[in-house]
């Protein structure tokens, strides 16, 4: 049985990378497709001072078995995580990730920079279905048809990873 999707925490502004919380395996990690040396550590400490203030702001809300900020341990993920092969595509992989981390998928992910436009096109799709209820069009899909096309993109880009 898979684990319970982590907490995905988009790190701005220097350049898109990507944490996942997994509280309750007192894990902190980091995705990043275009690394620098001691940058990832340093990013999951200030990370982890941030969890650390939230926690104490909601002591009393915190449900029992949830990991302490301190007892977090911390991993930059290198093994399996795709590079990008320019200094543009971080976003996109970031959203990548966060995809297929949030449908269950570890490490190894399976896609590369060749995928880099297919994976902005599902982006597109995802952020005119967040957008809010279609406009009126004779174009406009019917929500049903929206939901077989990002299922046939994802699995397209990713895999039958479900």
């Amino acid at each position: 049985m898979l684990p319970a999707p982590p907490d995905i925490l988009p790190c701005p502004p220097l350049r898109r990378c990507l944490a996942a919380l997994w509280p309750r395996r007192r894990l902190l990690q980091l995705y990043d497709s275009m690394p620098s040396p001691g940058s990832g550590l340093a990013i999951l400490q200030v990370l982890q001072r941030w969890y650390a203030e939230d926690c104490a702001d909601k002591a009393e809300l915190r449900p029992p078995g949830l990991a302490a900020a301190e007892s977090l341990r911390l991993e930059v993920v290198t093994q399996g995580v795709p590079r990008q092969g320019d200094g543009s595509a971080c976003g996109v992989f970031s959203c990548a990730f966060a995809e297929l981390l949030a449908r269950g998928v570890l490490p190894p992910f399976e896609f590369s920079q060749v995928r880099r436009v297919r994976l902005t096109g599902s982006l597109v799709v995802h952020l005119r279905i967040a957008d809010g209820p279609p406009r009126a069009s004779p174009c406009t899909p019917a929500q049903a048809d929206i939901e077989t096309i990002r299922q046939g993109m994802a699995a397209e880009m990713f895999g039958p990873h479900s």
